[in-house]
């Protein structure tokens, strides 16, 4: 089962969230918006390819050893996960772009010293075990009762 990340859905989420931490605080940083698309791509692998191997167990292949960024078009992080994982593929999709946010996120915020690092890097360990949890659960079967008349 292919699980594929946009990385377009993924800035435009951070981008979300920094606007409305920015309307919380009543101040605003540039440093989390699309003025600084490229650079916000370059960490993106770094911290797909943790989650990859978070998830080794399930991942049979992944696209981010070939990754390039066009700083104009999306980029889709692909996961190759074994057959029968999970499922509900969309659900877990949106999870796992949920963990990369959190782990860019509290990377950022560690590099310039916020306290919000701490924060974020604990939202991506809850997510991560919510994803392992949903991944290693073996899938319900259908059984069959013989039917009588």
């Amino acid at each position: 089962m292919k699980i594929s990340l946009s990385s377009n859905d993924i800035l435009l989420q951070v981008y979300a969230l920094a606007a409305l931490d920015a309307t919380l605080r009543d101040s605003y940083s540039t440093m989390l918006s699309p003025s600084r698309r490229s650079a916000l791509q370059a960490l993106l692998s770094g911290v797909a390819a943790e989650l990859c191997i978070a998830l080794s167990a399930a991942v049979v292949d992944t696209n981010i050893d070939t990754l390039t960024f066009d700083p104009e078009a999306d980029t889709l992080i692909e996961f190759d996960l074994r057959p029968a994982t999970v499922a509900q593929p969309a659900a877990l999709r949106l999870l796992m772009e949920r963990a990369i946010i959190a782990r860019l996120l509290g990377e950022i915020h560690n590099f310039n010293g916020s306290e919000a690092a701490a924060t974020h890097l604990a939202t991506y360990d809850q997510l991560l075990h919510r994803i392992t949890a949903a991944i290693s659960r073996p899938l319900s079967t259908l059984r069959l009762k013989e039917y009588r008349v």
